[in-house]
């Protein structure tokens, strides 16, 4: 469930939102990268108007780390490296990241 924390100058709301994911394991190689996307819940994906910055993120397994991001109104783009040298797996439904998004 969304939480209003504020309104902006020009009556929109400022809200946390859950994004979680990925939808399948995702594989990150040896000393490699690898991309996990994470979804909006449906209800609150129909309402954000622009991210304005990523509070969190939890769940990455041990041995990878997170190397950059991306978010935007359809979701969060992370992009994640394996530092154990032996390659590890992000498992489906393992990570969520809190935003604060503008939203209607």
């Amino acid at each position: 469930m969304p939480t209003v924390v504020g309104l902006t100058p020009k009556g929109t709301k400022l809200v946390l939102v859950t994004a979680s994911g990925p939808a399948s394991d995702v594989a990150v190689g040896a000393n490699a990268s690898a991309t996990v996307a994470l979804s909006y819940g449906s209800s609150e994906a129909s309402k954000i108007l622009r991210p304005l910055a990523i509070l969190s993120i939890s769940g990455l397994p041990d041995g990878a780390v997170l190397s950059g991001f991306t978010a935007d109104e359809s979701g969060v783009t992370l992009t994640v490296r394996d530092v154990t040298g032996s390659g590890v797996t992000v498992s489906a439904g393992s990570v969520s990241a809190i935003l604060l998004v503008e939203a209607i």
